[in-house]
């Protein structure tokens, strides 16, 4: 039995090297809001973490249970910014390895 060893764990999940990447961006934007969401708990009551973040209360309670499909990119990058950060879209050619979809 071998044992493969893969470069993200979306890169095990998903069958498509594509929707890897974009769940890998995904996940990352989702850690910030998420660890933010936290902090910004502690200070504010639910009513101001709502407006903060122009979400309602489902929204938040599918952050906090971590339902990551249940937000688009473009919602995750909304939520960063409203979050008190800024990011940026780095685009480069891909490396062989990461276009074959092949285990690393």
């Amino acid at each position: 039995m071998s044992t493969q060893t893969y470069a993200s764990v979306w890169d095990a999940i998903c069958d498509d090297p594509v929707k890897a990447k974009i769940m890998k961006g995904k996940s990352e934007a989702f850690r910030l809001i998420t660890s933010t969401l936290l902090e910004d708990r502690a200070t504010l009551n639910q009513e101001q973490v709502l407006e903060k973040y122009k979400i309602d209360v489902k929204q938040l309670e599918r952050l906090i249970r971590g339902q990551l499909s249940a937000f688009t990119m473009e919602k995750l990058l909304e939520l960063v910014v409203l979050g008190g950060h800024t990011y940026d879209i780095v685009y480069r050619p891909l490396a062989p390895e990461e276009s074959s979809g092949a285990p690393a």
